[in-house]
């Protein structure tokens, strides 16, 4: 019988409440784990200074999958793999659409054309500051648009016809993330599991987004959460209680009286 050996969570939806709070549950089960030797990590769209926060208040000792998997950070926050595209090769297609709030993130800097609500939410929510106003860097691991759903529609469409070199994929219909090309969460997995010498199907993973996708389809056991979108939970067979309900845990402890883990 396979025993998988490594899990990776998404953050929001995911492991947090609704409160955007970890539960204790949560903590006390990866503390378990790799006490066993099971290897923990994280992968988000959240930058390195935010996904650093989240593993070191769950204790990970294993490197963590930022930027929708464009960068790896270890525990020291030294970047151990990193993935970029220059920043101009979208520059052009949204002067077309001034409105739209454009984030750049550059290592573990980050960088706003504007400051508004969604913005401040956001500070608040990954605990650091945005640079406002300044010029963008000319590379970006990651760049997120956001604004209305057929506005980003407009501007997906653009970099899918003239750069295809690049990707444009929606985490949230308001919510649009660029990147290099093939790479996303998956590449990410698949670059951890390459360093630490596992295939990938010997990683368990949870998601509740569309830039879960691609990372819950590679791994050999891929679970949405009960609160995914049916896009997501459509794309894959396994389906658990929501984050509120502690999904990840109740499905991982079930593993575990079944010998699957470890």
């Amino acid at each position: 019988m396979k025993k998988y050996k490594a899990i990776v969570c998404d953050i929001d939806g995911t492991i947090l409440d609704a409160n955007h709070q970890i539960p204790d549950e949560l903590t006390n089960l990866f503390t378990q784990l790799q006490s066993a030797g099971v290897i923990v990590t994280l992968a988000s769209a959240r930058p390195t200074l935010s996904i650093l926060e989240v593993g070191n208040q769950l204790n990970l000792q294993a490197p963590l999958i930022a930027l929708n998997g464009s960068l790896m950070v270890n525990s020291q926050a030294e970047i151990i793999y990193n993935q970029q595209f220059e920043f101009k090769r979208i520059q052009a297609v949204l002067e077309t659409f001034p409105d739209i709030l454009v984030n750049s993130y550059n290592g573990a800097k980050w960088y706003a054309n504007q400051h508004n609500e969604n913005i401040l939410r956001e500070e608040n929510f990954v605990k650091f500051k945005a640079q406002i106003g300044l010029a963008f860097p000319e590379l970006s691991n990651m760049v997120v648009l956001i604004a209305e759903h057929t506005k980003l529609l407009a501007v997906q469409q653009h970099i899918l016809n003239y750069e295809p070199d690049l990707s444009a994929v929606f985490s949230h219909p308001e919510y649009l993330h660029v990147a290099v090309h093939g790479v996303c969460k998956a590449s990410g997995v698949a670059q951890f599991a390459h360093m630490h010498q596992l295939e990938l199907s010997d990683f368990i993973a949870f998601g509740d987004g569309e830039n879960d996708i691609s990372m819950l389809q590679q791994v050999g056991h891929g679970v949405a959460m009960g609160n995914a979108s049916t896009r997501v939970k459509q794309a894959v067979t396994r389906v658990t209680s929501s984050n509120q309900e502690l999904g990840v845990v109740r499905y991982l402890e079930n593993l575990l009286k079944l010998g699957l883990i470890g």
